[in-house]
């Protein structure tokens, strides 16, 4: 009877490792120069990606966050922040008049460019004894579809278009995968009781 008992426990192990078991992958990109040299704004910003995920993995978060964000000054400001389907890779810098829009949407336009405006942002309380924040924006299910499609050949980027002047700490995306199909290690680390998600961050 115990042997019995032990040939099932080990046939029941057997079987889990074959059943696909979904695990999460945590992608974390940023600019080389993070700040995006503090939002000026006579400049708006295009950060250039060239990213996708691996064969099999599924596209489930996506976040874009900005780090002690705070105006220079207590006055009308807004940040514009948009999706971009295509953007040579790294951080390209352009003059921009202040005050006049999303510069970055006009610049799209132009170039025969897919563009969604993710969000604006306007800072409440700025100034030096202004009160910092976290900025996010987490991708609806909507955005993540566009998202996709921006990014089916490998590249996408986002633009900022700053009408104001903005410190930060640094701009990062995080994108969250999942994959049915785990790798052979990660089989392992499932079996010994390791298994969760995996993190790599890059600098773009």
């Amino acid at each position: 009877m115990k042997k019995t008992v032990l040939l099932f426990g080990i046939a029941t192990l057997f079987l889990l490792f074959l059943i696909p078991q979904a695990f999460a992958t945590i992608y974390e990109l940023t600019p080389r120069q993070a700040n995006l040299f503090d939002l000026d704004h006579y400049n708006y910003y295009l950060w250039g990606i060239n990213w996708k995920p691996v064969t099999g993995e599924t596209v489930k978060n996506i976040t874009l966050k900005i780090d002690d964000i705070n105006n220079w000054n207590n006055k009308k400001n807004v940040l514009y922040i948009d999706l971009l389907d295509k953007v040579s890779p790294g951080l390209i810098v352009k003059r921009d008049t202040p005050s006049s829009g999303d510069g970055v949407a006009r610049w799209a336009k132009n170039k025969h460019i897919s563009d969604i405006l993710l969000d604006t942002y306007t800072d409440k309380d700025g100034g030096p004894r202004g009160h910092v924040e976290d900025y996010s924006c987490l991708f609806s299910k909507s955005e993540i579809d566009r998202f996709n499609l921006f990014d089916a050949d490998g590249n996408f980027g986002f633009g900022f278009d700053p009408d104001c002047h903005y410190w930060n700490k640094g701009v990062s995306l995080r994108v969250e995968t999942t994959n049915a199909i785990p790798e052979p290690a990660s089989v392992i680390l499932f079996g010994t009781g390791l298994f969760g998600a995996f993190f790599k961050r890059r600098k773009i």
